[in-house]
């Protein structure tokens, strides 16, 4: 074999070639702290091959340290494209050792010879995941370069050799070495010189990593601040102009100039995948301004010499910053401005775009700022007020903002980082405290709206615990109540979403009282919608919990707390909610209501119209083009009892409404794959079969292909994306006349929907009047196919549901409505609504299941 065990200081006998149980096969590699091998078990235990990583002998206890520092370094990562650790120990001769995973590959210089540009920076971008991933732990690599990124047989790249990584905690970010241990090619200029090193170091060199692969050089060997020109003739490839800059950005000489994250970095790049705007050409304000002028010239008049005057100060700043060190009061004050502006233009109408150009010109100054505030309190509690700010631009319920919710969770999260030192240094001051619990409320609804629920809710629970810790040492302010308040309601809404009735009902209940002491206390606009908000969540939970007339009052009061004034934006989004939420209540087709569709229908109706008015105003608000959709699936739902063609034509408007909203909100998938899905019931009862079983077909394509847990599903919930599929099918089959086919996929589904469910028909409501409307659907198509004798057991499953209800609840006026309806059965007459869900199975769980095709 190829080791040479005297240059690790070794003895010449045989137990030299083993480091506990693997026998060490050949070199792989040396460098300055040790060597590595190839090494397989021995032990008879685990047959498998592995890298060993060996100090070299003779290193003082400075490099020994440094060795077992990154033996745990690399054991607190858990990344696909980070080496994984499997063992350590000790030689017999003291020496430590590291044993890693075995990656045979080639570097990713190598590899990415002969790849297109799109194909190698979709791979670089595998890369960034993985070094972002190690400076969310405090980690910093300090060593990046091509032969330390390995590129695997199934094109994944592997990131090795932590070897002189860095614990951004334990120094506070300011690592210093004394001796360049980094490859001088991908160096950054700080490590050259052994300055200070922070994050910005391993962004510098992903970006000299990044133009090794992109031109065959590195920067070192050509300059990356050439022209454009001169770049383009360096590689082989054609540059484009913004890769050009951001690789310019993410190479820059000055630490503070560079991205301000990995992920930052990692963004720029993916927008310049999707053609998209890319922020590295910020340094020319122009880009930018020229994008937003051509594109909302209208709202931009209005904001425009704001905007001019900003883009000239955020010139004079660059020019500073480059002669001169950069001051915190500066950055501070810019912020400040930035975002005094954007409030002054949140009531504008159309100034939705102006404010995302506006705060959006803000976030990099506060990512550089926040880096350097060390213990600065005040000045922590100041940009956590900010990221709070910005947070709200990029994702609010009932607020004017983008739907971009993961992104509002991460600007969220920056806030929350701030403030907890302020808080470990002054547990219960009062100076940030309002700052705090917003943040904590928003992240609760963030959880939720990025598919967490279960993290919302313990989010949620454990907020208001520490809330109730909190109020031990209250002051009783006005600022404490508002708090308060607002914890509550974010409780109430996380907890009712989890099916939690009850608790969430006790929460609302707290919140509406405090909301609306406070509003007839202050009698401000702001005060009286949040006490019609307040009202509204209460109602709301009320509903869930069959109180369905005093859900009514509610909202009637959340009406009447409402500001008259027709121009308080905020009051028409809250008014826009409650009339959806009254819609529901009067008549949600399928679900829990009172029954009154004709009036259900009249309120959603006033819910869309103010909707589409604020997209008119706003076309890039993605909060109500959401809500929009939302509002046309249920209005929809109600007018398919009476009229497909109608119901066809809302659904088509719920779709329109979703054409430019983001994506990567996840509401817009789920809206628009429920939408299509009841456009092809519509269809079907029209008698359009062929249509509506394209559309159908289109919708299951997506879902399947984007299934995360396998197809077809095992369970899912009674209102999800997957019982809305079912209930498509087998309304499909229905309305071709194959009742027993329909009845057959119902069946199915009521047992997936009751294996997905966090709650029983038998203990929350909602879910009872959801099942009993299947049972009774089942019942009458078997009963439509001639089988009378299942009907009849499933008429009375759902009478048994309501008995057992009626004995637990005697007074409740929907239990006795249901219990009447299932004593005396109506058959469901044709054409009305379907009132169950159902899901498509692929061929071979037919054959399984023993299930017909849909035709």
């Amino acid at each position: 074999m190829d080791v040479a065990p005297e240059s690790l200081g070794f003895s010449a006998s045989s137990s030299s070639d083993y480091c506990g149980p693997y026998r060490l096969i050949r070199l792989l590699g040396s460098g300055g702290m040790g060597a590595v091998y190839l090494a397989e078990r021995t032990d008879g235990e685990i047959q498998q091959s592995v890298a060993i990583k060996l100090l070299r002998a003779g290193h003082d206890l400075a490099w020994r340290a440094g060795f077992l520092r990154e033996r745990e370094i690399l054991a607190s990562l858990n990344h696909p494209s980070i080496v994984r650790v499997k063992d350590a120990g000790h030689t017999h001769t003291g020496q430590p050792f590291l044993v890693m995973e075995y990656v045979e590959g080639d570097p990713i210089d190598v590899y990415c010879a002969g790849l297109d540009l799109q194909r190698v920076v979709l791979l670089f971008l595998s890369v960034c995941d993985a070094v972002a991933h190690a400076h969310q732990h405090l980690i910093i690599h300090r060593d990046l370069k091509p032969s330390n990124i390995l590129v695997d047989s199934s094109g994944h790249p592997k990131l090795l050799d932590f070897g002189i990584a860095r614990l951004l905690e334990s120094d506070g970010g300011t690592a210093q070495t004394q001796e360049l241990l980094a490859t001088p090619s991908y160096a950054s200029p700080e490590q050259m010189r052994g300055a200070s090193q922070t994050t910005a170091t391993d962004i510098y060199s992903l970006g000299a990593v990044l133009h090794k692969l992109l031109t065959g050089r590195s920067p070192h060997e050509s300059d990356v601040h050439a022209t454009q020109d001169q770049l383009k003739t360096d590689g082989a490839r054609n540059f484009p102009t913004d890769l050009d800059h951001i690789l310019r950005k993410a190479t820059r000489l000055e630490p503070e100039e560079r991205y301000t994250s990995v992920r930052a970095f990692a963004e720029d790049l993916r927008a310049f995948l999707e053609s998209k705007p890319v922020e590295a050409r910020s340094g020319n304000n122009w880009y930018r301004a020229r994008r937003f002028m051509r594109r909302f010239w209208i709202q931009a008049t209005s904001a425009a010499a704001v905007v001019a005057s900003l883009t000239i100060g955020l010139i004079l700043a660059q020019q500073q910053r480059a002669v001169a060190e950069r001051r915190f009061a500066d950055v501070r004050g810019f912020a400040a401005a930035v975002l005094d502006v954007e409030k002054s233009l949140r009531d504008t109408p159309g100034s939705l775009e102006a404010r995302k150009y506006l705060v959006t010109s803000v976030v990099e100054s506060l990512d550089r700022l926040s880096a350097e505030v060390h213990r600065d309190m005040s000045l922590r509690a100041e940009l956590a007020a900010a990221y709070l700010r910005v947070a709200e631009v990029q994702a609010q319920r009932s607020k004017s903002s983008f739907g971009l919710h993961r992104e509002a969770l991460a600007s969220l999260r920056k806030a929350e980082g701030l403030l907890n030192e302020v808080r470990a240094a002054e547990p219960w001051s009062p100076s940030a405290a309002h700052t705090w619990w917003t943040v904590q409320s928003e992240i609760t609804d963030r959880l939720y709206d990025i598919g967490e629920k279960g993290g919302s809710v313990q989010h949620a629970t454990q907020t208001a615990d520490e809330l109730a810790k909190y109020l031990e040492h209250s002051t009783g302010s006005e600022a404490e109540q508002t708090v308060v308040s607002r914890i509550y309601a974010v409780a109430a809404r996380s907890l009712l979403n989890a099916g939690r009735t009850a608790e969430a009902l006790r929460y609302s209940g707290w919140n509406t009282a405090i909301a609306t002491a406070r509003a007839r206390r202050l009698r401000t606009p702001e005060a009286q919608v949040y006490a019609a908000s307040s009202l509204r969540v209460h109602g709301t939970t009320q509903r869930y919990a069959g109180e369905l007339d005093q859900a009514l009052e509610s909202l009637d009061k959340a009406t009447a707390e409402l500001p008259r004034d027709p121009e308080n934006q905020q009051a028409r989004r809250e008014r826009q909610d409650i009339a959806y939420v009254r819609g529901l209540v009067l008549g949600e087709a399928g679900g829990l209501s009172l029954g009154r569709f004709t009036e259900g229908a009249r309120s959603l109706r006033e819910a869309s119209g103010i909707l589409h008015a604020i997209i008119a105003e706003n076309p890039s608000d993605a909060e109500a083009r959401v809500n929009l959709a939302q509002t046309a699936l249920k209005l929809g739902q109600i007018l398919l009892l009476t009229n497909a063609q109608s119901a066809l034509d809302t659904f088509g408007e719920g779709l329109q409404g979703l054409t430019a909203a983001p994506e990567s909100n996840r509401y817009v998938t789920e809206y628009r794959l429920k939408l299509n899905l009841e456009s092809s019931i519509a269809l079907a009862k029209m008698g359009k079969h062929t249509e509506g079983r394209s559309k159908f077909d289109a919708a299951v394509a997506v879902i399947r292909g984007s299934s995360r847990e396998g197809w077809p599903p095992k369970r899912f919930g009674s209102s999800s994306v997957g019982e809305t599929i079912w209930r498509a099918q087998a309304e499909l089959a229905a309305a071709a006349g194959r009742s027993r086919d329909a009845a057959t996929i119902y069946q199915e589904a009521l047992r997936l929907i009751r294996a997905g469910r966090e709650t029983d028909e038998r203990t929350d409501l909602d879910n009872a009047v959801r099942t009993s409307l299947k049972l009774a659907r089942i019942a009458d198509l078997l009963s439509a196919s001639g089988d009378e004798k299942q009907a009849g057991e499933y008429r009375r499953e759902r009478l048994e549901l309501w008995r057992h209800w009626k004995t637990n609840q005697p007074a409740n006026t929907v239990v006795q409505r249901q219990l009447d309806a299932a004593t005396h059965p109506v058959p469901e007459r044709a054409g009305t609504l379907p009132t169950t869900p159902t899901l498509p199975l692929t061929a071979v769980a037919r054959q399984q299941k023993n299930l017909p095709a849909i035709r």
